[in-house]
């Protein structure tokens, strides 16, 4: 990873009482899944096809990708202090989107040790052409994301999990969505569940590649990209946006992030690195200038 001495002692430091306390995943979890109920009651209520697509997007866009942060969060044991709780908090929103949460949390914790190097997962699903043709790397994440993940232990990698972890994940990942359409049927299933996965989901997941790590302007510590999110976005995806800090001090867990970012901005200034603002405006930004 691409940090100097200096940066890496001086996040230590900012980082030193932020990572004890409370967590707050849990709750967090729990009003996501209440957005979700509300937002398909209205779907139904409103007895419309076009509304009920763009709601459906909105889960994806929103609350069911905050549920992946969070799940993010159990990766590196900041959802919880109980371990079996972390645990199944590693587990469930994964299985929503029909990924192993150990296999991920192998390939995640890969791409922490990699970053910048041929040896980082993620620049596998990018591909290697990512860096120069950042829209490339847009489309392999959206059409291979769940093969190279789930596959992870197939390819070997540093952070070990057994191929059977990663089949009991996937196929207790299936009996939650067969329960799912057992209760609610395959319309709700498809309509609530599968299109917010492949449209709204996406489209963040995207734009987050593009704004943390591919292209080639600014990629300055950990081979990361600072920006941040409008207020609407972090509040919406509980700080992901502070990508960098999250690389410079992953055991921070995520509500004391933008603490952090404030004690870091002097060490990012004498880097001359300056953190952008709005998420898609920093994706689009990346792609033209990597085309210009």
């Amino acid at each position: 990873m691409h940090v100097p001495a200096t940066v890496s002692a001086a996040a230590r430091d900012a980082a030193r009482d932020l990572s004890g306390g409370r967590r707050f995943s849990v709750p967090r979890m729990v009003l996501d899944a209440a957005l979700i109920a509300a937002l398909v009651a209205v779907g139904e209520w409103s007895d419309s096809l076009v509304a009920q697509v763009f709601l459906a997007g909105m889960i994806g866009v929103f609350p069911m990708h905050d549920l992946l942060v969070h799940g993010h969060e159990a990766i590196h044991g900041n959802a919880s202090r109980s371990p079996r709780l972390n645990g199944l908090m590693l587990w469930l929103p994964h299985a929503i989107v029909g990924i192993s949460g150990r296999a991920h949390r192998a390939f995640h914790l890969d791409h922490h040790r990699e970053i910048g190097t041929d040896g980082d997962p993620e620049a596998t699903v990018h591909g290697a052409s990512a860096t120069r043709l950042p829209g490339i790397g847009v489309l392999r994440i959206t059409a291979l994301s769940h093969l190279y993940v789930n596959g992870h232990p197939w390819r070997g990698g540093r952070t070990r999990i057994s191929k059977t972890a990663v089949l009991i994940d996937v196929g207790a990942a299936a009996v939650l969505h067969s329960a799912i359409v057992a209760v609610f049927g395959p319309r709700m299933w498809l309509l609530y569940l599968v299109v917010p996965a492949t449209i709204g989901l996406s489209v963040v997941s995207a734009a987050r590649a593009l704004a943390e790590h591919l292209g080639e302007r600014q990629l300055g510590l950990a081979h990361s990209r600072p920006y941040a999110a409008r207020r609407m976005g972090q509040l919406g995806w509980s700080n992901i946006d502070h990508h960098l800090e999250h690389h410079l001090c992953p055991q921070v867990p995520w509500h004391k992030l933008p603490i952090l970012r404030r004690r870091l901005l002097p060490v990012y200034a004498s880097h001359g690195l300056t953190v952008e603002h709005g998420l898609f405006h920093t994706a689009v930004r990346t792609v033209m200038e990597s085309h210009s």
